[in-house]
């Protein structure tokens, strides 16, 4: 499953903001963990974030359950979370 929220890197790019980008293995979330053990998590969390300001422009999931873990992102980035504060 892919779940995505915001904008793109590309998009980000075009749109002349300073990029900096966040990658985790979804198996090292403690939330994919706790949906099942049994599966394995094999996938990537991308975070494409405005390095001047540190705010959340866009979140990208690809893995197990990337469809409702994208709104960890939407919520977040709603609530005006920096990548210091998530």
């Amino acid at each position: 499953m892919v779940g995505s929220v915001g904008l793109p890197r590309r998009k980000a790019r075009e749109a002349a903001y300073d990029l900096a980008v966040a990658t985790q293995q979804l198996a090292d979330l403690a939330e994919t963990r706790a949906i099942d053990e049994t599966v394995e998590l094999v996938g990537l969390v991308g975070l494409v974030i405005d390095a001047t300001t540190d705010r959340i422009l866009g979140g990208h999931i690809a893995g197990f359950d990337a469809g409702n873990l994208v709104h960890e992102v939407v919520i977040a980035m709603a609530c005006g979370a920096d990548r210091w504060n998530t």
